[in-house]
């Protein structure tokens, strides 16, 4: 088979075959035939939990975020240096002698 010839290209302009001894199947009995199949079941119920606690943790950010602002706001409020005061830890380097 050549490469730049289409694979189906015998058949796929023929006309659709409709059957004269069969009638033909509603859309919704046909849609019906697949429905058990349900390929993703509990997907849904694996992204709404998802989404749940995607929730729980952007809300626990948010309080986080709550504090330091807070906290930001009470050393401000004081005309305090922006950050608090930090410990000064001083030690003595002991070299050779």
């Amino acid at each position: 088979m050549r490469e730049d010839v289409f694979p189906y290209e015998e058949i796929v302009n023929l006309p659709h075959h409709v059957s004269h001894s069969r009638t033909q199947m509603p859309l919704h009995d046909r849609a019906a035939q697949f429905a058990p199949f349900a390929a993703l079941t509990g997907y849904s119920e694996s992204i709404d939990e998802t989404v749940r606690q995607v929730e729980a943790q952007f809300e626990h950010y948010e309080r986080e975020q709550d504090i330091g602002d807070r906290t930001y706001a009470t050393y401000a409020s004081d005309n305090s240096p922006i950050l608090p005061p930090v410990p000064v830890v001083r030690h003595r380097v002991v070299g050779p002698e």
